[in-house]
């Protein structure tokens, strides 16, 4: 993946990489190639919960209070948001690795997402 400077409207600049199969997607260097390509394809749960907004829209606070219900505590230990990122993981575990039924999250555009969203 190419790296590029990426400007926002007050003109300052992010390193990211353009992806090569989808030239109008950015992610941050961070991020794995491979299994950003390949997210699409990635096999939902029939129990998976599916959070998908905007950053900075409430996400993370959605997230907490779904783990909450789903695990019927007052306080869920040792999980991090991140680590139920689809976009983000094999960087802070895998999401494999998760109990069901799992409460996933992401930031991705629609048409980026596992394709069993819409199943």
């Amino acid at each position: 993946m190419p790296v590029c400077k990426v400007a926002d409207s007050a003109g300052d600049t992010m390193d990211l990489y353009v992806m090569e199969s989808k030239p109008q997607f950015f992610v941050v260097p961070t991020l794995k190639q491979d299994w950003v390509e390949n997210i699409p394809n990635y096999p939902l749960r029939n129990d998976d919960v599916m959070l998908c907004s905007y950053t900075k829209s409430g996400c993370h606070w959605v997230w907490e209070m779904g783990r909450l219900l789903l695990d019927g505590r007052t306080k869920v230990e040792g999980t991090e948001k991140e680590s139920s990122m689809v976009e983000a993981n094999t960087l802070m575990g895998n999401i494999e690795d998760a109990p069901a039924p799992r409460i996933l999250n992401s930031h991705l555009f629609f048409d980026h997402l596992p394709k069993d969203v819409v199943k």
